[in-house]
């Protein structure tokens, strides 16, 4: 076929992709490092931690919480606190962390008021309900750790949580910039 100019039009060449071994990957190296790598580990025990709280919790009458929730709701000072506070220390916009919260209000958890000072101020707090989802989620992670302890003995859990927390109060990474 030839265009109205007499040439032939151009047949778009389609590029394969070139494979690991031709870029120079060692897929079996690339595997082994990426399986010992320690924040992969950790994610992966986020990902236990996670699953397990969220069955305990189903299991004790709360099995409409989900992660994004507890976000949210290990973020309440017992007291209350605000839409902006919540969202600074959750690293997430005002616009999420209020959508997260309508929702928790929906499901009897918070109940999200002005503040009696100042009302542009919204403050959430924990309802009746959502105290005892609270004391609930303590209790799981509580039962968690005993296992944790069953696993790997007190003094290595000991060892593990002092660990941690150098690592999360070290300036290893900048801390997150406030998203609000």
């Amino acid at each position: 076929m030839t265009r109205a100019n007499g040439r032939s039009p151009k047949v778009a060449r389609v590029r394969r992709p070139r494979s690991a071994a031709s870029r120079g990957i060692d897929l079996a190296d690339l595997q082994a490092r990426r399986a010992g790598s320690v924040p992969r580990m950790l994610f992966n025990a986020y990902n236990v931690c996670r699953d397990y709280v969220l069955a305990e919790l189903a299991g004790r009458g709360y099995p409409d919480v989900n992660m994004s929730h507890a976000v949210l709701l290990r973020q309440i000072d017992f007291q209350g606190t605000s839409l902006a506070e919540l969202a600074r220390r959750a690293g997430v916009s005002r616009q999420a962390m209020t959508k997260l919260a309508r929702q928790l209000e929906r499901l009897r958890y918070v109940r999200v008021q002005s503040d009696a000072g100042d009302r542009r101020i919204r403050v959430v707090r924990l309802t009746a309900h959502g105290l005892a989802m609270a004391a609930a989620c303590i209790q799981a992670y509580e039962a968690l750790e005993r296992r944790f302890e069953r696993v790997v003995g007190r003094g290595r859990l000991t060892t593990l949580r002092v660990a941690i927390r150098r690592i999360c109060e070290s300036d290893i990474t900048p801390r997150i910039q406030e998203r609000t």
